[in-house]
This record gives C-alpha cells, sequence and structure tokens, in this order.
C-alpha cells in the first residue's frame, strides 16, 4: 500500500535475523550533527560520537543486506539446481517414450514387410509357373 501523502515509506529491509527499518525511522549517515554555536571540544565530541554511531548503522546495514544477499543467493541455487533435476528427468521420459515409438515402429514396418516379401515369393512362383 502506498504511504498517505506527508507519510514516509517504510524501508523494510527483512533479513532471515528479522531486524527490520521500520517507518519513520532514519539513520543520519551524513556523519555531522555537532552543534554551530556550542564549543569546539563539544563540537568534536558530538561529530565523533555521531560518526562512529554512522559507522555501527553502516556495519548493521551491511550485515543486514549481507544475510539476506546470501539466503537469496542459496535459495536461487537451490531453485536452478531443481530446475535442472527437473530437466534432465523430463529428458529421460522423452528418451524412453522416443525409444519405445521407434520400436514400435520397427515392429509394424518388419511384419508389413515380411508380408510384402512373402506376397512378391507368391507372385514370383505364380509367374514362374506361367513362363
Amino acid at each position: 500500500m502506498p504511504p498517505m501523502p506527508g507519510q514516509q515509506a517504510a524501508l523494510d529491509l527483512a533479513a532471515p535475523s528479522g531486524w527490520r527499518l521500520a517507518a519513520g525511522s532514519h539513520f543520519d549517515l551524513s556523519g555531522g550533527g555537532g552543534s554551530a554555536s556550542g564549543a569546539s571540544a563539544s563540537a568534536s565530541a558530538s561529530a565523533s560520537a555521531s560518526a562512529s554511531s554512522s559507522g555501527v548503522v553502516v556495519d548493521i546495514v551491511q550485515a543486514m543486506l549481507d544475510e539476506t544477499l546470501h539466503a537469496w543467493r542459496n535459495e536461487m541455487h537451490a531453485q536452478v539446481q531443481n530446475l535442472h533435476l527437473d530437466l534432465l528427468r523430463q529428458f529421460q521420459m522423452q528418451q524412453t517414450e522416443i525409444t519405445a515409438v521407434l520400436e514400435s515402429w520397427r515392429l509394424c514396418d518388419n511384419r508389413h514387410l515380411l508380408e510384402e516379401i512373402k506376397a512378391l515369393r507368391e507372385e514370383n512362383a505364380r509367374l514362374r509357373q506361367l513362363y
């Protein structure tokens, strides 16, 4: 469902561990956050704390993405492997069916050829008697 005007969209980065970034939550990845009117030591400490929290947030997001992509890769690998096995089974079934059809055609054609040979021999025998 799309967000209403004025609402922030939820960024759902569900990893196998179940971590989520809910609507309204955001992380300041800019590395800033210090007060311009505060003392330089206060600004430096604030910037340092913001930078270290940004690094932690980046690490958490990176870990979530790694887990999610790893799980997705394993799932895709399993699905492709199952597809290959299914194709091999279908090919084997097709090969068996084609072999059976060719065998039945060979038997049918042989009977027909044997009947034709028999008829030709009889005709040859009659023609020999006439001439």
